[in-house]
């Protein structure tokens, strides 16, 4: 983004997408700009009508609170209650021609660079580039709230640096009978980031025998095969070679505790919500994925995107919208991390152990409250054995030790003594079995990414300017 007088430029690396120059609604005709790049488009911002017809970009429109502005989109993006229920022309999914009546297509080729990111944040920027042609008025705010969750999150996590879950992600690919992971790079950073090691199967793929070798030991796995809806753990058992959740031999099958995710939780007319929203809301995502490798890590948080297959419930209510016009809500509020939150896994294997801590914890505080009772109390008692000890040698001791003498020479004297053996305690000991890290994180050794802000470059004073003038 290069900013000047109302208006910016705006350019990608694809050849397919851009240049642009965005100018200010402000002006009565294009200005003419000496530097813009060679064959660039000019549109006056914002914009009134945008078609949408690839994958994974409603959901920027729709956080960024424009989604009035939509006047054509395929049904298959549509997927929040929303952008359901607005009413849009129909466009045809993956349509490459801006329909008559839009100013502008959000298709293919810009789904393309978005993909071409590994990092969720690095997805998550492209908000700005969306909100530029609406005057860029919503990304700076929206961007810097989920890039602060985000980072919490991943913040949190990375402190734990032993003993950490392992979860696989795959996907059946019906024709080639292969087992493969669809987006590797993103999924293992989300993964990383959430708290666990990531296992991936290799783009080409592998046979059943490689996928299970690869996934045996994972505390979790993440199905991405593509199907349509319903689609239960009976499916994902034909898909998975007859497998169920009472197979032996997989660390994340255990009968009803089995760990068996698919991110289909919620959909609309029957498509799903997740491929158009993650690029949008990583903040959620990641919160989301967390809560199923650690549930006490944000107490008000419940499944959004990913339920258990091994539950065997379909999906849940799907959500309505009382209001089109009504600005987008984050599930929430975007409070998904916070300074005191923790992260103990208690997933799978980890459950006892985290039930243990979280009962330590508790008796810890209990004695707290409880200290100075036990102080009062332990000064009342040692006045009384005082009292006790006194009556107990008037009473009992003395007369007793009388009695005492006269047995034991009589006793004696028959042969009658014997030796109580002490109680015998039993050595019991636990089996511990120390959890097998399939592979370190594989991208451990990547740094977060330093500001991706591709407003870094320009003021804020250009920034502030460039969006009032507009």
């Amino acid at each position: 983004m290069t900013f000047g007088t109302n208006y910016v430029i705006l350019q990608t690396t694809s050849s397919s997408v851009g240049p642009y120059v965005l100018y200010s609604c402000a002006l009565s005709s294009a200005p003419i700009i000496s530097s813009a790049p060679v064959g660039a488009t000019y549109l006056q911002v914002p914009l009134n009508a945008t078609a949408i017809s690839g994958d994974g970009l409603s959901g920027f429109v729709d956080r960024l609170g424009h989604r009035k502005y939509i006047s054509h989109i395929s049904a298959q993006l549509a997927t929040s209650p929303c952008l359901a229920a607005l009413g849009a022309a129909s466009i045809s999914y993956g349509a490459t021609t801006t329909p008559s009546g839009a100013d502008f297509l959000l298709g293919p080729a810009v789904t393309a660079l978005v993909a071409a990111e590994t990092h969720p944040l690095a997805r998550a920027e492209w908000m700005y580039f969306v909100d530029a042609f609406y005057g860029l008025q919503s990304a700076p705010s929206v961007f810097a709230a989920a890039e602060t969750q985000y980072n919490c999150i991943a913040g949190k996590t990375s402190a734990r640096t032993s003993d950490l879950p392992a979860v696989a992600v795959s996907a059946f690919n019906s024709a080639s009978q292969l087992y493969y992971t669809p987006d590797s790079s993103y999924w293992s950073r989300l993964i990383v980031d959430a708290g666990a090691n990531a296992i991936v199967m290799p783009a080409a793929g592998g046979s059943f025998a490689e996928w299970a070798a690869a996934v045996a030991d994972a505390d979790a796995l993440i199905d991405l095969t593509p199907a349509g809806q319903p689609y239960t753990i009976t499916g994902w058992s034909k898909n998975y070679n007859g497998l169920v959740k009472t197979s032996s031999g997989y660390q994340f099958l255990d009968g009803d505790q089995s760990t068996l995710f698919r991110p289909d939780a919620r959909d609309v007319e029957s498509y799903d919500a997740f491929p158009q929203a993650r690029h949008a809301q990583p903040d959620l995502v990641a919160a989301d994925l967390l809560y199923r490798l650690a549930v006490g890590f944000n107490p008000s948080m419940l499944p959004y995107y990913f339920r258990n297959l091994a539950d065997d419930i379909v999906l849940p209510t799907t959500d309505t919208c009382a209001d089109t016009s009504a600005g987008f809500n984050m599930y929430l509020s975007d409070q998904y991390c916070n300074s005191s939150s923790t992260y103990t896994p208690t997933i799978g294997r980890f459950s006892s152990s985290a039930t243990s801590t979280s009962t330590a914890s508790s008796s810890s505080s209990s004695s707290g409250l409880t200290s100075v009772a036990a102080g009062l109390v332990a000064a009342a008692a040692a006045v009384l054995i005082v009292v006790g000890a006194v009556l107990l040698a008037l009473f009992v001791v003395i007369p007793a030790r009388r009695r005492a003498r006269a047995r034991h020479a009589a006793a004696a004297s028959a042969g009658a003594f014997t030796k109580m053996s002490e109680d015998e305690e039993g050595a019991g000991g636990a089996l511990e079995l120390d959890a097998v890290r399939l592979r370190p994180a594989p991208l451990a050794s990547v740094e977060p990414p330093a500001s991706r802000d591709p407003l870094a470059a320009a003021s804020q004073d250009d920034v502030e300017r460039w969006a009032v003038s507009r």
